[in-house]
């Protein structure tokens, strides 16, 4: 099992990864400055990739190709906190 700490360190190296995105116009800007729906269309569709290699990614490597699109999605969705704030529980 893996630390909280690790996953979360994780994800922020993802949002890290798409703030370059977004501030490098010579890479192709998938992460440009989303507005709500657009973000969640990104995580639908981010969810799709999820669903596909999970049907041909494997326990024995952790579903690590998986596992790659579930940060995405979760560094979205810190984006979307970033931006919109996030409601505490």
């Amino acid at each position: 099992m893996y630390s909280r700490y690790e996953v979360y360190k994780n994800i922020d190296t993802e949002r890290e990864y798409q703030e370059m995105v977004n501030n490098n116009n010579e890479i192709y800007n998938e992460y440009h400055e989303l507005v709500m729906g657009e973000a969640i269309l990104a995580i639908q569709v981010n969810l799709g990739k999820v669903l596909a290699s999970w049907y041909s990614d494997s326990p024995k490597n952790d579903y690590q190709i998986t596992m790659e699109h579930i940060r995405e999605i979760a560094a979205l969705s810190v984006y979307l906190g970033e931006k919109y704030g996030m409601p505490p529980r």
